[in-house]
């Protein structure tokens, strides 16, 4: 048995075992005739016999098919066509609010590809908006472009995100921690002087790139991003998204630089304690100030922040 993201599982078991049973078998023969899996549904799980790399691309298919219950040919075609597209494709494990994400290889350059779920029509939007912030600064912002193979675009491929940075290591050089905050700080600083609130920060959405000669640390997803100036989300069919993470405080009817920095306060704390609820390290006032609103912008958060830094660099 193959199993993944809970909460989407779940649905899609509820969903699949009120199907006919006509329309079990006729999933179940078209995926035994593209994919050589063989499905079987049952009101707690669903087994796909035969393992392969393609399992979470093709449950997530699945998915889709028993949500819309219409062209389950063409979506299962689709995927088909994808391998001869790609040199090589790689699923990751997860997915994110919007979109469902493997790794491809294409012309020798491993790229991370994502694709709109079934309720999100198209990812353009996002696509448009993350090429127009590359172009303006690389050293902020993932590398984007439009796949011509289908609705869907290709992102640079990290080294690493923020989260397993963090989590894979012991100790963390004072001076490498300073940098990593500073480079969100002013990857935000960049955005909130352009009317842009990014929504949606957290360590998964912080990539680390490496170089012969560099490493930089940049943010990536803004399909949950709002433009100040039009009142508008990035992705238009979002409309209106409220959302409480662990990181993330977006209120839709309140989109303001202070969703960022309440992330901001939890990301110092991850950064340092490896916990964003864990206020135990020397820059507790500051990440308590992020996230009960007491900074009127970034740039504050980063002369107080860098004051602290650098006095505790130089007692070393």
């Amino acid at each position: 048995m193959f199993w993944f993201d809970y909460d989407k599982m779940s649905k899609l078991i509820s969903i699949a075992s009120a199907l006919s049973n006509d329309l079990q078998a006729q999933i179940n023969d078209l995926f035994k005739a593209k994919t050589n899996f063989e499905l079987t549904f049952t009101k707690s799980d669903i087994y796909l016999i035969n393992n392969t790399n393609q399992e979470v691309y093709f449950i997530n298919i699945l998915h889709d098919v028993c949500y819309k219950h219409i062209d389950i040919d063409s979506k299962i075609n689709s995927a088909i066509n994808d391998d001869l597209f790609y040199e090589e494709r790689k699923i990751i494990n997860n997915t994110g609010s919007f979109a469902i994400t493997e790794l491809v290889i294409l012309g020798g350059e491993t790229f991370v590809r994502k694709m709109p779920k079934a309720q999100y029509t198209s990812l353009d939007e996002e696509y448009r908006f993350m090429s127009e912030l590359y172009l303006e600064n690389n050293d902020y912002f993932v590398k984007t472009i439009k796949d011509d193979n289908s609705e869907s675009y290709l992102m640079e491929l990290a080294n690493e995100s923020l989260m397993s940075y963090i989590n894979n290591r012991g100790n963390i050089q004072d001076e490498i921690k300073m940098l990593i905050v500073n480079s969100i700080i002013d990857a935000l600083d960049f955005l909130h002087k352009r009317g842009i609130i990014h929504n949606d920060l957290h360590p998964e959405n912080i990539l680390l790139f490496k170089g012969d000669n560099f490493e930089k640390w940049k943010i990536s997803d803004f399909g949950l991003a709002y433009i100040i100036s039009n009142r508008t989300f990035v992705i238009k069919e979002v409309k209106q998204q409220s959302r409480k993470t662990e990181y993330v405080n977006c209120r839709s009817n309140a989109c303001t630089i202070q969703n960022d920095l309440y992330s901001m306060g939890k990301l110092i704390n991850f950064i340092y304690t490896k916990n964003p609820r864990s206020t135990n390290h020397p820059f507790y006032n500051i990440s308590k100030k992020c996230i009960s609103k007491g900074y009127i912008d970034i740039l504050e958060v980063k002369k107080e922040f860098n004051f602290i830094a650098e006095q505790l660099i130089s007692n070393v």
